[in-house]
């Protein structure tokens, strides 16, 4: 299940800064969530995109974020579930959400140890 699980994660990440990068107008030049080695560096996955016009400080900054949000907000409903005793009953689905919910809280967690010029702390850091 831990390919899964990391493409499934990879996807979220990834797929956060797509969304926002769309929602001010970002053109998508690449979607990568199968992990990659590079010039000897090992990525977990990448977006590039393309935007016309200028984009504000606080819009690059929240595209570096977004990642962060989500697993901020995927982390707190499965809290919610969690301390609201509505998870599922059987084993498989406590088994899905428990990944699901896992997900999130590493990957907050690797942000906020990350120190490499191409994480997105590094990077929202420098944008505010």
């Amino acid at each position: 299940m831990s390919p899964i699980a990391i493409v499934l994660g990879t996807t979220i990440h990834e797929g956060s800064h797509v969304l926002l990068a769309k929602s001010f107008g970002a053109e998508i030049k690449e979607f990568k969530v199968i992990p990659f080695t590079e010039n000897g560096s090992t990525y977990m996955g990448r977006i590039s995109y393309t935007y016309s016009g200028s984009w504000t400080e606080k819009q690059h900054a929240l595209v570096s974020a977004a990642p962060m949000i989500t697993d901020t907000v995927i982390t707190g409903v499965c809290s919610s579930l969690a301390f609201t005793s509505n998870l599922p009953e059987n084993r498989l689905g406590k088994t899905a959400l428990n990944v699901l919910c896992l997900m999130p809280t590493i990957d907050l967690i690797n942000h906020i140890r990350a120190t490499s010029p191409s994480s997105d702390l590094v990077k929202l850091e420098k944008r505010i």
